[in-house]
């Protein structure tokens, strides 16, 4: 019986039919993978060409619109809470209007609706917003529906601004104050000069240094804190279909 072994280091039966299959299942270094080890080949003049192809997308009949409020919707709220950024918490608004079908024919969320969210602890330095996610709202009637849909400021940028404390002081000021104190010890070590009490002003002086460095590293990660006043105006972006079918129907009027 005839073994060999192939080019890629493989054992060969001797059967052609077997060989041929074994090498397809196992490529030889070309195309544009190369085999293990090797570096990718560059993509041909015919792979820069070949066009991407992509699955069709299906239309579909979103039914009647008296009942739907589509999608990118825009729903004007009033804050009825304080949102302080130090700490994660829950928060609501008002509807401020009565918010109407993609269509404009019903009213689908009463003026007055309470919408409920929440948001996470922090932002980060340089960030002027906050991000929330606003979980469902509860229209006067009792009409309960879940949104799940972030906020946004009155131009539809996503979150909203408020007022930023950087906590300056409590960031840099402990190590200012320390600085002083080390400004006051190079003083004292100027003056000690003139005597001998060099060493221990300068053991002194090297010591305030340090608790400075120390200061200043526990207090510098301090994150800014956004809070935000109750009765702001901010948006709510509906970021999904809202179907009301379920719940209303039309009744014509004679």
């Amino acid at each position: 019986e005839a073994t060999g072994s192939s080019a890629g280091g493989q054992a060969a039966s001797g059967d052609p039919a077997a060989d041929q299959a074994h090498s397809a299942a196992y490529p030889s270094g070309g195309g544009l993978g190369g085999s293990a080890g090797e570096p990718a080949h560059a993509p041909t003049m015919a792979d820069r060409l070949s066009p991407v192809r992509l699955s069709a997308a299906r239309a579909g009949q979103v039914g009647s619109m008296d009942m739907l409020l589509l999608q990118s919707a825009m729903i004007d709220c009033a804050m009825n809470v304080r949102v302080d950024s130090s700490v994660p918490g829950m928060m609501s608004c008002d509807a401020t209007r009565d918010v109407y079908s993609t269509n404009g024919r019903t009213v689908l969320l009463d003026r007055g609706t309470r919408f409920t969210g929440r948001y996470e602890q922090g932002i980060v330095k340089g960030q002027g917003r906050i991000f929330v996610v606003w979980e469902r709202a509860v229209t006067p009637l009792g009409v309960i529906i879940n949104l799940d849909s972030p906020g946004a400021d009155p131009l539809g940028g996503s979150g909203f601004p408020g007022k930023v404390n950087n906590h300056f002081w409590q960031r840099f000021g402990a190590a200012m104050l320390v600085s002083v104190f080390e400004d006051a010890g190079d003083y004292a070590v100027a003056k000690g000069q003139e005597g001998n009490n060099n060493y221990y002003g300068a053991n002194t002086t090297q010591s305030a240094r340090d608790n400075s460095s120390i200061v200043l590293e526990n207090q510098i990660n301090i994150p800014p804190t956004l809070t935000k006043r109750h009765g702001d105006r901010i948006n709510i972006f509906v970021a999904r279909d809202l179907d009301f079918s379920g719940i209303y129907e039309l009744r014509s009027r004679h």
